[in-house]
C-alpha cells in the first residue's frame, strides 16, 4: 500500500500536541467518516452546495492529519460541485471514498503503534 499520511508531519503533531495526538486522530477518524456520509447524502439528494461544504471540511481534516492525497481529491471534488453537474460527481466520490478507506486504515496503524 502507497504512503497514505505524511510521516514528517505525524511525527511534529505528536511532538507538539504530547497526549492529545491520540485525540487528534480519534477525532479525525470520527469525523471523516461523518463528512463522507454528508457527502454521499448530498450527492443522493442533488445538493451540490452541502456536497462542496462537506468535501471542503474532508479535505482540511486530511491535510490536518498528513493525508495529501486525500486533501487533493477532496480539493477537486469542492471545485467539481461548483462547477459540473451531478453526473460528474459519482466517479469523483467513488476516488474520495476509496482514498479515506486507506486512509483511515493508515490512521488507525498509527493509532495502535502509540
Amino acid at each position: 500500500m502507497a504512503e497514505r499520511l505524511d510521516r514528517a508531519l505525524l511525527e511534529e503533531r505528536r511532538m507538539l500536541m504530547n497526549d492529545g495526538f491520540a485525540a487528534l486522530l480519534d477525532a479525525y477518524l470520527d469525523d471523516s467518516e461523518r463528512r463522507m456520509g454528508e457527502i454521499g447524502d448530498a450527492l443522493e439528494s442533488g445538493d451540490l452546495e452541502r456536497l462542496r461544504r462537506a468535501a471542503h471540511a474532508l479535505k482540511g481534516s486530511a491535510a490536518n492529519v498528513g493525508a495529501e492525497a486525500l486533501a487533493v481529491l477532496c480539493e477537486e471534488l469542492e471545485d467539481a460541485a461548483e462547477a459540473t453537474g451531478l453526473d460528474a460527481l459519482g466517479p469523483l466520490v467513488d476516488r474520495v471514498r476509496a482514498e479515506l478507506r486507506d486512509v483511515r486504515d493508515a490512521v488507525v496503524a498509527e493509532q495502535q503503534k502509540h
